[in-house]
């Protein structure tokens, strides 16, 4: 699945650029006919 692992691609740069401790994957499709995801980075504190 190649949008599975575009993700991972994307958050492993988020982790490193912000120093995130651990990130937040939001996968949505169900009010529109087509899917997307948040990635959120997460922080102590």
């Amino acid at each position: 699945m190649l949008f599975f692992s575009d993700m991972m691609r994307v958050g492993k740069a988020l982790e490193q650029t912000f120093n995130a401790v651990k990130l937040n994957f939001e996968i949505l499709g169900n009010a529109v006919p087509h899917l997307h995801c948040h990635i959120k980075p997460r922080y102590y504190g």
